[in-house]
Parts: C-alpha cells; structure tokens; sequence
C-alpha cells in the first residue's frame, strides 16, 4: 500500500529542530517572530477574504440592475420619456425577498440612485454639447459603467479564489472537526426479581426435644408438588451469584480513583494537576469503578457525594475518549466560563447523575421485596408431646403410656448411638 504523504506539505510550522538562525539571533525569539508573523498574515487574509465575498455580492446584485435597466432602455423610443424615467424608477428602487441587502453602508437602490444621478448628467452634457439623441446616449453610458463593474467583479472573483486556495493550503486547529463524540456509562445488567421458592421446613416430632440426639435429626422435608406448582420461577442458582461476585469485584474502586472522586465538585484546576501528578488515572475502568461507587453512595442516601462521583468520574471518561494531547484542551475548555463545552459536559453530568439516582431506588425496592420473600419461609415448629393436652392428644390418637413408651425407646437408641461412638 502507497502511504501518501503530500497532506504534511499543508503544515505551517513556526517551530522546527532544524531550523538554522543567524548565530546573533536568539533562536527562540526567530519562532516567537515567525509565528506572530503566521497569526497576523492569517487574520489578514481572512479579513480579506470576507471583504472581498461582500464585494462580489455587491457587484453581483449591481450588475443585475444594469443589465436589466439596458435591456428596458433598448426597446424605448428617444421621445418617450415617460418610459425613460419608468425604467430609471425601477432601477432605483428598492427590492426584498432574493436580494439579500449589504450588512454595512448605502442599500442596492441608493447606490443606483447615485450612479443614475452622474449618468443623467454626464448625458445631459453630451447632448448640449454633441446633439445625440438622448435614450441612445443613456444607453451608451450605462453600458460603459456596466462594462467597468464587470472588469472590477472579475478581478475580485479572481483574487477571492486565490486567497481562498491559499487558505486551503494551510492546516490550522479551527479545521480540526470532532469525528465521534459520545458518552457511555458501563453498568450491570438490568435483570427481573426472580420469586424465590418457598421452602417449608419440616421437623420430626420428638419425644424428648431436649435431648442431644434429637436435635441432630432434624432434616428437612422435600416441599410437595402442588407448592412447586405454584412458584413461577427458580431460586437464583449458587454459579449465577458468584457470577455477580465478579462483577461487583470487576468495578471495585482503586484507592487513587477514591482519592480523584474526593476532590471538590467543579475544582478543574486541582482535577487537572492530580491527572498531571497520576496519569494512569486516565481510563475508562478508573471511571467505571467510580461510576460504580456512585451507586453505593446514592443507595446510602448520600447524595452530594453521588453526584460528585459522576462528574469526576465523567471527567475521566472524556479525557480517556481525547486522549492524552486533549486533556489540557479540554480542562482550558470547560474552565472558560459560560464555554460550550462546560454547558455540554453538565448536561451530560445531570443526566447520568439522574440515571444512576433512578437505579438506585429501584435496587433498593428490589433489595426490600427480596427480604420480604425471605421472610415469608414457612417453618413448622416441633411438638413438645409432653406438654400437651389430653384432648390434643386424643385427637393425634395417642395415650400418655405411648408417650412414656416412645420416650423408653429413644433413650435406648440414643444410649446405643453413643455405645457405638464410644466403641468406635
């Protein structure tokens, strides 16, 4: 592939490390010189140029009422001056719409009233004078003005082009244009509450709940098929929550990004010699992990420091986006009071903070209806036979010698189960 390399001859340099100065020349002093001389030849040639464009707009729009009062004065007869002075009218007046009127100076038809005005004399005079009809010799004379507006249009659309070429010629930092220019804040995953499954916690009844054998059989039940039936979706699995553990863990702050977000809200100047101080501190995971901690202290209720988070953090992100030649452009930027760019970037700031304040109740809703799920586990406590009524009794179709004999058997098994320890 042929790189092509002509679009560098376009540079003007006011510095250059090989450039040769006499030896009782400061050398720095020659650059200051050359690159004052570059600025005022530029202004001076702009300035021209605009001059020059409002020239040829005049001339453009002169030329056209003359060209229009020669061509009525050409179908008039030498005694019918009552249609000389109609074409003459015309030509003074003033008109709208298409022709746009000179920013400065005397309008289109003052001008022609002033050219009509020499004209008419310069006519009346060669008529006493010479005899010649009247029209004709009007006619003559507008043409003669109407050839030398022509040659003066021509050489400004002459000059104006070679100044404009000479403009082209030149790269200057107003050419510069902004190719991509947009804002994208990193964030998990918007995902649905997921209904956590009811599990009911079944105990087997003891005899003697005080005892230790006892409390090491309990066990939970498999929940019933009807109660499955009726959850809609599954328990969050163990490999998804560590997944989110990653995550989290991905968009942890670093201890120099915490001390970046700390500095004061609208403290440009200090945000700017930290990044001097830290340059690594310039990239998209640095505002990320602030991003993320954003979060953390607006779900805390801690507003001011939420939303100072965003807008160090969005300073970041657009200096990581301009690279490292941009930052101090930038920084000068958003400094300059009532600048664009400052209005763009708060803008940007309100929006993201606005984004992030919105999640963050929705987080904390989530967190709520999550615990009242927890809560809602049904756990069937344990019976305590011994406590209870004759008539429960009855009802569960038991007598007080079952219980005295269930009682017997699991003392025997619990002393078995610790003979059997003991042995082993």
């Amino acid at each position: 592939m042929v790189v092509d390399y002509s679009k560098w001859d376009k540079l003007e340099l006011s510095d250059d490390s090989d450039i040769e100065v006499h030896p009782n020349v400061d050398k720095k002093s020659f650059i200051r010189w050359k690159q004052q001389d570059i600025h005022e030849k530029r202004t001076q040639r702009r300035h021209e140029i605009e001059s020059l464009k409002a020239e040829n707009a005049m001339n453009s729009s002169l030329l056209d009422r003359l060209n229009r009062l020669i061509a009525s004065l050409k179908s008039v007869a030498d005694s019918d001056r009552a249609a000389v002075d109609a074409s003459l009218k015309e030509a003074v007046k003033e008109t709208g719409g298409a022709e746009k009127a000179p920013e400065s100076g005397p309008s289109y038809g003052a001008m022609m009233e002033s050219l009509v005005g020499q004209v008419l004399q310069e006519v009346k005079t060669a008529v006493e004078k010479e005899g010649k009809p009247f029209v004709e010799t009007l006619r003559t004379t507008f043409e003669k003005h109407q050839k030398k507006l022509s040659e003066l249009q021509d050489a400004c659309v002459k000059k104006l082009t070679s100044l404009q070429n000479e403009e082209a010629k030149h790269i200057t930092s107003e050419d510069l244009k902004i190719g991509f220019d947009s804002t994208k804040v990193s964030k998990k995953k918007e995902s649905i509450p997921a209904t956590t499954t009811k599990t009911t916690e079944k105990k087997i009844e003891v005899l003697n709940p005080t005892s230790s054998s006892a409390k090491g059989k309990e066990k939970l039940v498999a929940p019933d098929p009807g109660d499955e039936a009726d959850d809609e979706s599954e328990p969050v699995s163990k490999s998804s929550k560590n997944d989110a553990d990653d995550e989290d863990e991905d968009y942890k702050i670093s201890p120099l990004a915490e001390k970046f977000a700390a500095i004061k809200l609208g403290d440009y100047q200090k945000c700017l010699s930290f990044i001097g101080e830290h340059p690594s501190i310039v990239s998209e995971d640095e505002a990320d992990g602030i991003l993320y901690e954003a979060f953390g202290k607006e779900m805390k209720n801690e507003h001011a420091a939420a939303k100072r988070y965003v807008h160090n953090a969005l300073l970041l992100q657009y200096c990581a986006r301009l690279g490292r030649d941009g930052v101090t452009v930038f920084f000068r930027k958003i400094m300059t009071p009532n600048h664009p760019s400052l209005g763009a970037f708060l803008q940007d700031v309100e929006q993201t903070y606005s984004h992030i304040k919105q999640r963050s109740v929705y987080l904390l809703e989530e967190q709520k209806l999550q615990a009242a799920n927890e809560d809602m586990v049904e756990e069937e406590e344990i019976i305590d036979l011994e406590t209870v009524t004759d008539e429960k009794l009855a009802e569960l179709g038991l007598t007080r010698e079952d219980i005295e004999r269930f009682k017997k058997e699991q003392e025997e098994k619990d002393a078995a189960e610790d003979a059997a320890q003991i042995s082993g």
